[in-house]
C-alpha cells in the first residue's frame, strides 16, 4: 500500500514539469486550445526563436540576448 501512496504522489508532483515541457514543444497557436490536446507534432521552433539574437526583435515573447 505504500508503494502505491508513494507512486501517486510521485505522478502529481511530477505532472507540472512534464505539462511544461509538453507546452514548450507545442506551437504557440496550439498551447492554449481547450480542450487541451496530448498528441501533437512537436516543435524545437520556440527553442530556435528564443535564442535566436536575429530575430530578438521580430518576436512577441522574450528573447535571450548574447
Amino acid at each position: 500500500m505504500l508503494n502505491v501512496l508513494v507512486a501517486a504522489c510521485a505522478l502529481i508532483l511530477t505532472f507540472p514539469l512534464v505539462w511544461i515541457v509538453m507546452m514548450s514543444l507545442k506551437q504557440q497557436s496550439e498551447v492554449m486550445t481547450w480542450p487541451p490536446t496530448f498528441i501533437f507534432t512537436p516543435t524545437l521552433e520556440n527553442f530556435r526563436v528564443l535564442f535566436d539574437v536575429a530575430q530578438a526583435g521580430a518576436t512577441s515573447y522574450g528573447t535571450i540576448k548574447g
